[in-house]
């Protein structure tokens, strides 16, 4: 007869529901043994995906969040959004495919990831599927992302702004934080002219002007408008509308945090001609 033993489980990092605990022994003669039992977890949400934002805990406890964009998009990463607020975040799950319309239960740690918050080694319980998924906010490019939330950072831009104590006013070309409500991780929609076509990627331009220090125009100049991350089926000068992800990516050699756009199908840029 073999010695007894315990082990004690910490379940306050599992999403709520159930799972299957097994406990696996070998002897020395290395014979194996296994006997699995399934458990209900409860654990009481903690945080809302706001306050996961403003890093008010050191891992988030959230529930009843519906999917946006799935694992099926985005490989090891999805996309889920409040039902009662305009605000989303993305979640890397340990295991498990999640689809757009999934409801579910997320424990995890508040990563940063290439600029964006995010919800790390996160484990996820999926309450039910097929649920309506909430309809894109629309905003316009300048809108797209907005300024800092918590531990999220704001994008950047370059603009026209004031050069102090100038009198005439005068001013230069500057970089600075994007303002506005902040929307990274949402759902949302907006349009403009395609100003450049490269491997993967487009910009798009509504007339705000912005200009992310992209160095792709002719002699080094920037292209105006906003990234999207997807390959485009139209030609400069079209006029799109794109529904997708507000996200964000960091400049290749400056550091700084730039708008990004992520669709999630093809069919989310609807090209409408010149």
């Amino acid at each position: 007869m073999g010695n007894a033993w315990s082990c004690d489980i910490d379940t306050c990092r599992s999403a709520s529901g159930f799972k299957t605990i097994t406990a696996t022994a070998i002897d020395t003669a290395e014979n194996i043994t296994s006997v699995s039992i399934d458990v209900n977890i409860d654990n009481p949400s903690t945080s809302s995906i706001a306050s996961a934002k403003m890093g008010t805990l050191p891992f988030v406890s959230l529930e009843d969040a519906v999917v946006t964009a799935g694992t099926d998009v985005f490989g090891n990463a999805f996309y889920m959004q409040s039902f009662d607020a305009p605000i989303g975040i993305c979640v890397e799950p340990t295991a498990s495919e999640i689809l757009a319309g999934d409801l579910v239960r997320v424990v995890g740690d508040i990563q940063t990831v290439d600029g964006e918050l995010k919800i790390g080694q996160a484990d996820v319980n999926v309450i039910s599927h097929n649920n309506p998924i909430p309809k894109p906010y629309a905003i316009s490019n300048i809108n797209l992302c907005g300024g800092a939330m918590g531990l999220q950072q704001a994008t950047y831009d370059y603009r026209r702004r004031p050069i102090p104590d100038t009198d005439p006013p005068q001013y230069e070309r500057s970089l600075g934080e994007s303002i506005g409500l902040n929307n990274i991780g949402l759902l949302v929609r907006t349009w403009g002219v395609v100003t450049y076509i490269g491997d993967g990627f487009f910009y798009i331009h509504d007339g705000s002007e912005l200009d992310d220090g992209n160095n792709l125009g002719s002699y080094f100049d920037s292209i105006k408008g906003i990234r999207v991350a997807q390959q485009c089926s139209g030609m400069v000068g079209d006029f799109v509308i794109v529904t997708g992800i507000s996200s964000c990516t960091t400049h290749t050699n400056e550091g700084y945090i730039t708008r990004l756009l992520r669709p999630t199908r093809p069919e989310d840029t609807l090209i409408l001609g010149r």
